[in-house]
């Protein structure tokens, strides 16, 4: 590196010392999560450098080329924009590093558009224990914005003593259980000297039970009740045989079927707080009513209603950042943006934001099944099937017991060629829980169409209900093609085409975004053809 003379001294901001902004200046570069060139970690160490030594008026385009990037002083940046090009390529390798890289770091280095000089930033100390919020203090300006639930042990109604152990067991159950999933912040029961009332507890939804006696054995009553208007908002009766033997496995199936039904994705609460948050601006929200905005989009899949997811999701990365499910959702957003080639973004961009943000989201909670499954998806998405195995294998491994997520986590095995095992995980899911998501049905419909049974493929179509997405109509036509149900096959070709006009020229592209193997994308595109639809 060539030094230039420096021309006054340096005093670091915000009571950051040369030091500190040295050693970070190391920790970048020595970490494997920094995934910048040779010469761009040249042209980070340059910059800063010099900026420590005083010489930050002298850092143009000029000097970089030429002590840098080895040019001559005849240099011009108008015809060699060697320069700008790789600043912002370096901003993209920091932009990773402070996304995916430890959160111990003292200080922030950016290279602000527009310009080649560093500017540095002191960043708070990594909480671990803090990991879903940056602060219960209110004075930081987050709020508590996640759904409390109490979980009270259940009531023995049998009138048999001996069965007195069931219900503090299922409760006990029942709140670890909630507790793997963190959307919903579950409370430690509180003595409540017999008083029942779900009011009186400081906690927004309370579940009670009841164990009966039936004409078929015992009998578990599950509620949900939500204490703001203390109204019930859900119910669920589970029987069981005489057999004692038998009740381990029954509590098991009903913490699974519970947890799953009030806690998953789609399911009761999340309902209930989408309702309330419905009229708010993005900008308004709390950080668990902008996660909602996926499911209000999921349901309804508009162009607005994925602006406002992701506007939403966006505003709420400043306000918690440090909240593993906001980057995992906008990961699935972007991935979204790629895989369906939505209008109006640059794929490549979309492509690394997804990758970086679901690597971010695992990152702050590797312990999370959630945030495992998000990177296991994006990984399929873009085409590394063997780390989406590894992936998905270490999101089931985390729970294997529970429901919630099984569809998702069934839906990337099969896709990624773990087929009998994937497709057995998402009938479960399917059984199991009421709430399951709809894109599932497509890795059924999938594993069909590689053993060529196109009758069950078809079969799985009439599961699916995303009438705006092309999807549906194109695995529909490609099914009913290879059925030679050909008139039929050319309405849905018609559907495809007025969702997706370009899938002519792109259909290729956009099948071997989710679909891996010659034995599906090639029946696929024939049963296409055979309705009329020849791609390119």
């Amino acid at each position: 590196m060539v030094n230039v003379k420096t021309s006054a001294p340096y005093f670091p901001p915000g009571n950051i010392s040369a030091n500190s902004i040295r050693n970070q200046l190391q920790r970048i570069l020595a970490s494997p999560e920094f995934t910048a060139t040779e010469s761009q970690r040249k042209f980070l160490k340059f910059v800063v450098l010099e900026t420590l030594s005083g010489n930050s008026d002298k850092i143009k385009g000029f000097t970089v080329a030429t002590c840098v990037f080895g040019r001559g002083d005849e240099f011009d940046q108008g015809t060699d924009p060697i320069v700008s090009i790789q600043a912002n390529k370096l901003r993209r390798a920091l932009e990773r590093y402070y996304l995916v890289a430890v959160h111990s770091d003292p200080v922030y280095i950016d290279i602000p558009k527009g310009a080649y000089v560093p500017v540095f930033t002191k960043q708070s100390p990594y909480n671990p224990v803090a990991e879903v919020r940056v602060s219960r203090d209110k004075a930081s300006g987050v709020e508590e914005s996640w759904p409390t639930i109490l979980i009270r042990p259940f009531l023995n109604l049998t009138g048999d003593a001996s069965l007195d152990w069931l219900g503090p067991g299922f409760a006990s159950e029942l709140r670890m259980e909630m507790t793997l999933h963190r959307d919903i912040q579950v409370l430690k029961d509180i003595p409540d000297g017999g008083n029942r009332r779900a009011a009186d507890t400081i906690a927004r939804f309370v579940i009670d039970g009841e164990i009966l006696n039936d004409i078929k054995g015992i009998k578990v009553i599950v509620t949900l009740t939500d204490t703001l208007s203390n109204l019930q908002l859900w119910s669920k009766g589970l029987n069981c045989g005489n057999d004692p033997l038998q009740l381990i496995v029954f509590q098991k199936k009903i913490i699974q079927t519970v947890a799953a039904q009030i806690g998953c994705e789609q399911g009761v609460i999340a309902n209930k707080i989408l309702t309330e948050s419905t009229d708010k601006a993005p900008e308004q929200l709390k950080t668990y009513e902008a996660i909602l905005r996926f499911l209000e989009y999921s349901r309804d899949p508009t162009e607005e209603r994925f602006t406002q997811a992701l506007f939403a999701l966006e505003c709420a990365k400043k306000l918690e950042p440090l909240c593993s499910k906001v980057w995992s959702m906008l990961a699935r957003l972007y991935i979204i943006i790629y895989s369906f080639e939505i209008p109006g973004f640059v794929l490549g961009d979309a492509k690394n934001k997804a990758v970086s943000y679901a690597e971010k989201g695992a990152k702050l909670a590797p312990d999370s099944q959630f945030a495992r499954a998000v990177l296991a998806f994006v990984r399929l998405i873009t085409n590394e099937t063997s780390a989406a195995k590894k992936e998905v294998r270490l999101a089931y491994e985390l729970h294997p017991d529970s429901v919630v997520l099984l569809d998702t986590i069934g839906y990337v095995m099969a896709l990624s060629g773990e087929w009998e095992e994937g497709t057995e995980l998402i009938k479960k899911a399917i059984r199991r829980n009421p709430y399951h998501l709809d894109y599932a049905h497509y890795a059924l419909w999938a594993n069909w169409i590689r053993q060529k049974d196109y009758e069950q493929a078809y079969q799985e179509t009439m599961h699916l209900r995303s009438p705006q997405s092309f999807w549906e109509p194109l695995v529909r036509a490609a099914t009913l093609g290879n059925l030679g149900r050909l008139e039929e096959g050319g309405n849905c070709v018609e559907d495809l085409l007025a969702l997706k006009p370009d899938f002519p020229s792109r259909g290729r592209i956009l099948i071997g975004r989710f679909v891996k193997f010659k034995s599906i994308a090639e029946p696929t595109v024939d049963g296409l053809k055979k309705c009329g639809l020849e791609l390119a």
